[in-house]
């Protein structure tokens, strides 16, 4: 892979065969958080590590949360092998009860589409 001093890299580079068993591999260290009991409208967040195992750079293309009351941010760069990077979530609701909430993360990874999942009981 090219790179040239303002960290920029040549596209031609970062795209995969999709039966390329070397290619970048988005290994998610724990892909579910519960956050227990938090009261209501309390705002909450977590940080979900992975590590690039493949042999080519992990591109995250885009997170996004199943629902308004979650947001994410991602990794704007290429995430070189054996590197480790995170993704975070915030998290606040304004029902009670359980919540469960998925954030998918699609990426050019072996695996294009992962899930991160975040559970929390809503208190008063």
């Amino acid at each position: 892979m090219t790179a040239d001093k303002s960290n920029t890299y040549n596209i031609d580079d970062l795209i995969i065969d999709e039966d390329d068993e070397d290619g970048p591999k988005m290994v998610i260290e724990n892909p579910v958080h519960n956050f227990g009991k938090i009261k209501i409208n309390e705002e909450v967040k977590h940080v979900f590590y992975f590590r690039n195992t493949g042999k080519q750079p992990l591109i995250i293309h885009n997170s996004i949360p199943t629902c308004g009351c979650t947001i994410s941010s991602h990794p704007q760069r290429p995430i070189p092998h054996n590197a480790t990077d995170s993704i975070v979530a915030v998290f606040k609701s304004s029902e009670l009860g359980r919540q469960n909430k998925v954030i998918n993360v699609i990426s050019n990874s072996i695996v294009k589409n992962q899930r991160l999942t975040i559970v929390a009981e809503i208190i008063n």
